[in-house]
């Protein structure tokens, strides 16, 4: 009997870049017992792109119970998306079933 696999849904800003998504084909590529969507929401603004994610959640269904759902967000220790993903994402994050995942950049100067 085939079990059938979890898919786990990853929301990615604007049309997601070639760094991004080498990094994520590695996911793609192994064997898991889950299946990795990547999905492009176009967009670069934490509320656009959660909007967008529950609209193609709605629109194209998912199993609440055995999928995961993604929200790849750059925040770039930006204080403004960080207070407006606290302040109005967190309780649709929840609502909906879906986790945030942040891309901080991360300078090494050397010394």
């Amino acid at each position: 009997m085939i079990k059938d696999k979890a898919v786990y849904f990853l929301f990615v800003e604007g049309d997601f870049n070639a760094t991004e998504k080498n990094y994520f084909k590695h996911f793609q590529n192994r064997k898991n017992d889950y299946t990795l969507k990547i999905i492009s929401t176009h967009n670069s603004e934490p509320e656009s792109m959660m909007k967008y994610a529950i609209k193609w959640l709605k629109a194209n269904g998912y199993n609440k119970t055995k999928d995961l759902v993604f929200l790849l967000i750059d925040i770039d220790n930006e204080n403004k998306r960080n207070e407006i993903i606290k302040e109005n994402l967190v309780k649709k994050a929840k609502t909906n079933k879906i986790q945030f995942i942040f891309l901080i950049l991360v300078l090494n100067y050397g010394s």
